[in-house]
């Protein structure tokens, strides 16, 4: 009878987490996310150390393969670059397999940029505008990422250096 008991509390609470999981991936899969775009620039921004911006449409997409449209989106350069404004993307779509976060290596299924200006920069001490100061104490640096590229479309792409 205890064994029972015991075996009962284990499936209700399996049972209660599973619909949890459930009503989350439901709400995210359907939920309107675009109100997400000045949090995830912010992050973005602090993350890389420069101002990102995302001043168009934004569209998340979340599932197993999650989906990101972007619109407008702008990276500033550093101080003393000679132009504000490093990259900007006139549309980006990107699609990550949320699974290879955990299992690796991090694939990303697509990726489409249309209307792409990038400006690469160098001063007269050496320093390059594609230099990002990301490193912090708990991320260690050593090991090299493992990337999987399945496709990527650039449309109207303008490079400048």
């Amino acid at each position: 009878m205890k064994r029972r008991r015991i075996v009962r509390t284990i499936a209700v609470i399996v049972g209660a987490m599973l619909v949890v999981l459930l009503s989350l991936a439901i709400y995210l899969r359907f939920a309107d996310l675009s109100g997400w775009r000045d949090t995830v620039a912010e992050k973005l921004s602090a993350s890389l150390g420069r101002d990102v911006r995302i001043a168009g449409e934004f569209k998340p997409e979340i599932g197993r393969i999650t989906r990101l449209s972007a619109g407008n989106v702008t990276l500033a350069n550093p101080g003393w670059c000679s132009d504000p404004t490093m990259a900007s993307v006139q549309r980006l779509v990107f699609e990550l397999d949320l699974w290879s976060l955990v299992s690796g290596p991090l694939t990303i299924h697509n990726v489409e940029l249309e209307g792409a200006r990038v400006a690469l920069e160098k001063d007269a001490d050496g320093r390059a505008n594609w230099q990002f100061d990301t490193r912090t104490e708990s991320t260690p640096s050593n090991k090299p990422l493992d990337l999987v590229l399945k496709h990527a479309l650039v449309d109207d792409l303008q490079v400048t250096f």
